[in-house]
């Protein structure tokens, strides 16, 4: 005789319970009933068992977010929502803050639900979940409220870090993409937009380097204002190659940085000269200056080139290309920088003062 299966068993106690508590029931109709009871209750078990033990709800994160802060590396970031300007600021110096990655980040925690415990026994060393492995991100509201979540080393298997929330003992599985959402360097939450120059709003440009013969770019009043292809419509007082022009106003219609200077870096960028200069004259009579300085790196790893405009107070980095692009692709403004790379400042006096039947770049104008 086959000895009983925990199904069969649970089966057979649940009709001898329902044959005594319902005497006058037919033994089939009892059978059918207390199998389908075992069917759900089994079902509901199982449930359970995925569940309950291997998953845990995400805690909500509350609204109002006045500052959060960033731990990562070594190093603390904090970002500060001021409500008067309606604007996040970035660090002590209150850079200005970009707004929709600050809420990209804000939006990605808020967005977990059920997340998968790998492990409830606290032993976070073992996740990375303490030391310099640790990203943390702390968020904070004006009543005092608190929501932290820490994020370790690589899970085994998926697109998934390891983590943990508000300091409880359980180890979850958090998205990859979160993690690299987690980061305490300042550039990755300043706002990199330091200029909009567009076409339409421009009467004439001019670009002028020691050396260089300068060019001026006005609209052409003779052709039709709807341009398309390469023929944006202005035109050049020297000679550049086909697509140049478009080339330019499409870098300067949204001027980005890649990233700015370090204080360090600012101090010893007051002490050079710059090597070009884009002055943009606006239909009102503005201007804008946009000063270019001597190119860092190593040009064979695309090197950074440190500029200023008129209108942002910290100088940035934008990388070479772009530089060029501005510049119309003219090589005699980048060449002497090409011919040696490791330069790092002005080259000689020729870039401070006139040459021979060539006026000198005054970046006063």
């Amino acid at each position: 005789m086959k000895p009983d299966t925990g199904f069969s068993a649970t089966a057979r106690r649940a009709v001898d319970a329902l044959g005594k508590r319902f005497p006058g029931v037919p033994r089939s109709t009892g059978i059918y009933g207390a199998i389908l009871l075992v069917l759900l209750a089994v079902l509901a078990v199982q449930q359970l068992e995925r569940e309950a033990p291997n998953t845990m709800e995400a805690p909500d994160l509350f609204s109002g977010i006045s500052r959060i802060t960033l731990e990562a590396r070594g190093r603390t970031l904090t970002l500060e929502y001021d409500r008067q300007g309606d604007r996040w600021l970035v660090g002590p110096q209150g850079f200005r803050g970009d707004a929709p990655v600050v809420e990209e980040l804000i939006q990605a925690v808020a967005d977990l639900s059920r997340l998968e415990v790998v492990s409830t026994r606290g032993r976070f060393e073992a996740y990375g979940l303490t030391g310099d492995t640790r990203r943390r991100v702390t968020f904070e509201d004006d009543r005092g409220g608190e929501f932290t979540l820490d994020l370790g080393d690589s899970a085994r298997a998926g697109a998934a870090v390891y983590g943990r929330l508000n300091t409880g003992r359980e180890v979850v599985r958090l998205p990859r993409a979160l993690h690299n959402r987690v980061s305490a360097d300042p550039d990755d939450f300043r706002d990199l937009l330091v200029a909009r120059l567009p076409r339409e709003e421009l009467e004439a440009v001019r670009i002028e380097a020691p050396g260089v013969e300068p060019v001026t770019m006005r609209p052409d009043r003779d052709v039709s204002e709807e341009f398309s292809g390469d023929d944006p419509g202005w035109r050049a007082s020297r000679e550049v190659a086909p697509g140049r022009i478009r080339d330019f106003f499409q870098e300067v219609g949204a001027v980005r940085a890649s990233s700015f200077l370090t204080t360090e870096e600012a101090q010893e960028l007051a002490g050079e000269e710059a090597f070009a200069g884009v002055f943009f004259t606006s239909a009102d009579g503005g201007e804008t200056l946009l000063e270019f300085f001597p190119p860092r790196g190593d040009s064979s790893g695309g090197r950074l080139v440190p500029a200023r405009i008129t209108g942002e107070e910290y100088p940035f980095f934008l990388p070479e290309w772009r530089v060029r692009r501005i510049l119309l692709g003219l090589e005699e403004y980048l060449r002497p920088f090409t011919e040696s790379p490791g330069m790092e400042s002005p080259v000689g006096e020729d870039l401070q003062g006139d040459l021979p039947g060539v006026d000198g770049f005054d970046p006063a104008g």
